[in-house]
C-alpha cells in the first residue's frame, strides 16, 4: 500500500511555512509575526483573548522552489485535494474569543501532527492589539490518494497488495479505501471508512468489511475519545467479527491449520478531571464479551484444535498521563517533527469474568500499561515499558503473558545516533495457538517466519544509524543502518524448535521516509546474514516492508 503511494511522488529538509492558502493567495498572511507581541506569560496574566483565526494550507509541494516546480509535482498539487479550512478549525481546541492558552495551542498543534494527511502543522501568534491576538494555524498537506500495488518480504515470505482511497477524502479529513492483499495464508479484499469527526463534532465513526480466501472480517466502532488532556467524558461502542483460518509453525514453515472464528463486543463510558498540574488521571467503565470457536479445516482434519472460550465481563480501567511533551527530531521517526512524552503513563483495567453474562466461568481478567522515560544531557533518551495481562478462571490461570521493553537513543556523531532495545516476554498458560514467536517478521531480521516459537523470547537490537542530506527525488529523506540482532524464544518444559540455542544475526539496512505521505511511510530494506541456527536456512534474508517508524 505505502510502496506504490509515495514512489508515485511526495518535501524539502525543513518545511517552508510560506506556502498557499486555501484562497491560492499567502502574500497578506505569511507575513512575518509583529515584534511587538507580548511573551506567553504576560498575555495570560493580562487575560489576553484569542482574536482572528487565520487557516493556511499549503500544498504537497512548494511550486515557489524552483526544484519543486516540475510538471510532475504541479500535477499531483493540481489533483490533490487541499485539506478543507473548516477540517481544521474542528481540531482546535481554542476558538475567537477564549482566553489565551499556549498550552492548548502546543496540544492543538500536537493533535493536528497526528493525522496522516498532515505532515507538518505550526501555530503562530501574527499580531496583537487590545489584548487580543490573532493567531495563525500553517500546515502542509501530505499527499493522500493511494493507489497503485505493493511488495514485501519478512522472514522468507512475500506478500502483495494493491489498494485505492483517500485518507483526507475530499479534504475533509476523512479515510475512504479499497484494498487487496494476498500472503501465505489468506487472500483478503477490504472496505475502510474512519470519520474522526463525524458531523463535525468530536465523535469517531469507524467501519470496515473484509472478504477473505478465508472467511469474513467485519467491525464498527462508534466513540466520542479522550481528544484532548482536558476532555472531561467518554463513551463508545465496538462489534468485531472475523472469521479466518490461523496456522501453526515449526522452523518457519506452516504445519496444520484450522478455522477459528472470533466475535467481540465492547461497550464503555469515562469520566475524567482533566488535566491538573501536568497530570490526567481517566476512569472507564465498560462491558465486554469475546467469542472463540476452533473447527477443522476439512473433514479429513484430525489437527488439535485450541479449546472454545467465552469471555464475558464488566470491566474499571484507569488511566494516567503526565503532560511533558518535547519537540524532538530523528527519535522514532525521519526528519519530521516529533511529539515525545518525557513523563509517566499508565493503563490498568480490571474486569470480572461472570457465567451469568455468558461467561465459560467465574474469575479475573486484568491488562496493564506502564511507561516512563529519561533523558540525559539532553539528547540521550531511554524509554522503559512495562506490560502484562492474564486471566484468572475457576481456580485456574491462562493466557498470562509479561513484557519488557527498553530503548535507548544516543546521538553519538554527527549525523548519527545508536539505539539499543531489549525486549523480555513470558507467557504461562497459552493455549497452543498463541505461542511467542520470534523471525524475520520479530525482530530477528536474518533468519525465516516465525523461526521460533515458545513460552519465554529475549531480544537484543543494536543499530548505528546515519542521516544523511540526501532528499531523494524531492520525496524521500534517506537514512542508512548497521544492525545486530540477538535473541531466543524457548519452552522450558516442551521443544519444538529446530534449533533451540540462541540465535544471532548482522546486517545493513536503507531507509527511505516519505516526506510526502504520512502512514506507513518508512521503506525499510535490510540485508541480513544469520550466525547460527539450521544450516539449511539461507545465509542471506532479505527484508522489504513499510513501517511507521524508523
Amino acid at each position: 500500500m505505502m510502496i506504490a503511494n509515495i514512489a508515485v511522488l511526495a518535501e524539502t529538509a525543513s518545511l517552508d511555512m510560506r506556502g498557499e492558502s486555501n484562497k491560492d493567495s499567502n502574500s497578506e498572511v505569511s507575513a512575518p509575526p509583529s515584534p511587538d507581541i507580548p511573551a506567553d506569560s504576560v498575555l495570560e496574566v493580562n487575560g489576553a483573548t484569542i482574536g482572528n483565526i487565520i487557516i493556511v494550507v499549503n500544498n504537497v509541494f512548494d511550486t515557489d522552489n524552483p526544484k519543486e516546480n516540475n510538471v510532475i509535482f504541479r500535477s499531483a498539487n493540481a489533483l490533490h485535494i487541499k485539506t478543507k479550512e473548516q477540517a481544521i478549525r474542528y481540531q482546535l481546541l481554542f476558538r475567537g474569543g477564549d482566553l489565551y492558552s499556549r498550552r492548548l495551542i502546543d496540544e492543538s498543534e500536537r493533535l493536528l501532527r497526528t493525522n496522516d494527511y498532515i505532515y507538518e502543522a505550526k501555530i503562530e501568534i501574527v499580531s496583537y492589539k487590545d489584548n487580543k491576538v490573532d493567531v495563525r494555524v500553517v500546515i502542509r498537506d501530505n499527499w493522500t490518494i493511494r493507489f497503485g500495488a505493493s511488495y514485501s518480504v519478512e522472514g522468507g515470505q512475500s506478500a502483495t497488495g494493491a489498494t485505492v482511497g483517500d485518507t483526507n477524502f475530499l479534504g475533509l479529513g476523512k479515510t475512504l479505501e479499497y484494498g487487496t492483499t494476498k500472503t501465505s495464508l489468506r487472500t483478503q479484499h477490504s472496505v475502510r471508512y474512519i470519520d474522526p469527526n463525524l458531523f463535525g463534532g468530536r465523535h469517531r465513526l469507524a467501519l470496515e468489511y473484509g472478504s477473505n480466501s478465508d472467511g469474513e472480517d467485519r467491525s464498527l466502532g462508534i466513540e466520542l475519545p479522550f481528544y484532548a488532556l482536558d476532555t472531561s467524558r467518554s463513551y463508545g461502542a465496538t462489534v468485531v467479527q472475523s472469521n479466518t483460518i490461523d496456522a501453526r509453525y515449526s522452523g518457519g514453515v506452516i504445519t496444520e491449520q484450522y478455522i477459528r472464528d472470533e466475535n467481540r463486543y465492547s461497550v464503555f463510558w469515562g469520566r475524567s478531571h482533566g488535566l491538573r498540574h501536568e497530570h490526567v488521571d481517566r476512569w472507564r467503565i465498560g462491558i465486554s464479551l469475546t467469542e472463540e470457536r476452533y473447527y477443522q479445516l476439512n473433514a479429513a482434519s484430525t489437527v488439535q484444535l485450541p479449546l472454545d472460550s467465552n469471555l464475558a465481563y464488566p470491566w474499571l480501567e484507569y488511566e494516567m498521563i503526565e503532560d511533558r511533551y518535547r519537540k524532538m527530531s530523528q527519535v522514532f521517526l525521519l526528519n519530521r517533527t516529533e511529539d515525545v512524552n518525557l513523563g509517566n503513563s499508565a493503563v490498568i483495567r480490571v474486569g470480572y469474568l461472570s457465567e451469568k453474562l455468558g461467561g465459560d466461568g467465574s474469575g479475573v481478567i486484568m491488562n496493564m500499561r506502564y511507561g516512563t522515560s529519561y533523558s540525559y544531557n539532553p539528547d540521550r533518551l531511554l524509554f522503559v515499558s512495562l506490560g502484562g495481562s492474564g486471566l484468572q478462571e475457576d481456580d485456574t490461570y491462562r493466557d498470562t503473558l509479561f513484557s519488557l521493553a527498553v530503548r535507548y537513543f544516543h546521538p553519538n556523531f554527527k549525523n548519527q545516533s545508536f539505539y539499543a532495545g531489549i525486549l523480555v516476554e513470558n507467557a504461562e498458560y497459552f493455549t497452543d495457538e498463541e505461542p511467542l514467536w520470534l523471525g524475520g517478521e520479530a525482530g530477528l531480521r536474518g533468519y525465516p517466519l516465525r523461526y521460533q516459537h515458545g513460552t519465554r523470547k529475549r531480544l537484543l537490537t543494536l543499530e548505528q544509524r546515519y542521516y544523511t542530506p540526501y532528499h531523494l527525488f524531492r520525496v524521500f529523506h534517506v537514512a542508512g543502518v548497521i544492525f545486530a540482532d540477538v535473541g531466543r524464544a524457548w519452552d522450558p518444559v516442551l521443544s519444538s524448535n529446530p534449533y533451540p540455542g540462541v540465535l544471532s544475526d548482522v546486517g545493513v539496512g536503507l531507509r527511505f521516509a516519505s516526506s510526502r505521505t504520512g502512514g506507513e511511510n518508512v521503506l525499510h530494506f535490510d540485508v541480513a546474514f544469520p550466525l547460527d541456527g539450521d544450516p539449511s536456512i539461507a545465509g542471506v534474508q532479505y527484508t522489504l516492508k513499510a513501517q511507521s517508524t524508523f
